[in-house]
């Protein structure tokens, strides 16, 4: 399966004799900040370290004239056997500035459903689901965060309660890793992320 915008991801550096993937979620979270030299985010594991592409490209001033502030909200409506779900997430990005009057630099809506997945390999999930998106409102292709997902996307989640996280199966690699802070209240799950990156971009994209 291919992830929108070029999800690359490579398994490298095994410590040890180990290299099977791990069974549970790598215990952090999805980078909310990146370093001005790089744009590779590496996730380390007790078995394998790996990377996956951020897909800005390298950054080449050590102070970055831009920086991009992203926040994704969202929720899951689960059914009382936690079997399904249905509900909505957003992403809202803005470039340099929180400007609430001119409004986001990109807004997107989909609508998410998932159906339980009963084998799976996350050993800390309480449930996993096989997840699909459906733009509600907006255009992905004006927005600039990495690895968005499509409508031809399937992708793999999973519960944490104790941790209150959702985590990814990356790239069906048996490698989850920490995606959202999902908070469970009942059969409600609410969702979020938020970051802050810098970004190589052009000054003219910046004053249109």
């Amino acid at each position: 399966m291919e992830y929108a915008r070029g999800f690359i991801l490579a398994l490298a550096v095994v410590i040890g004799a180990c290299a099977t993937a791990p069974s549970g979620d790598s215990g952090t979270t999805r980078s909310t900040t990146s370093t001005p030299t790089t744009a590779m985010t590496a996730r380390t594991t007790s078995s394998t370290t790996f990377s996956y592409d951020t897909g800005f490209g390298n950054i080449s001033e050590q102070t970055p004239a831009h920086y991009l502030y992203v926040t994704e909200v969202g929720f899951w409506d689960v059914t009382g056997s936690d079997d399904a779900f249905s509900g909505q997430i957003s992403l809202q990005e803005y470039i340099d500035e929180l400007d609430i009057e001119e409004g986001p630099d990109c807004f997107v809506v989909w609508s998410w459903t998932g159906t339980e997945r009963p084998l799976n390999t996350c050993a800390s999930c309480d449930f996993v689901m096989d997840v699909s998106y459906t733009i509600l409102s907006g255009d992905v292709s004006t927005c600039q965060t990495p690895d968005l997902p499509s409508e031809t996307d399937d992708w793999q989640m999973g519960l944490n309660a104790a941790t209150n996280l959702i985590v990814l199966n990356v790239g069906v690699s048996g490698v989850w890793a920490p995606w959202y802070t999902g908070v469970r209240t009942g059969d409600r799950i609410d969702i979020t992320f938020n970051a802050m990156w810098p970004i190589d971009a052009p000054d003219e994209e910046m004053t249109e």
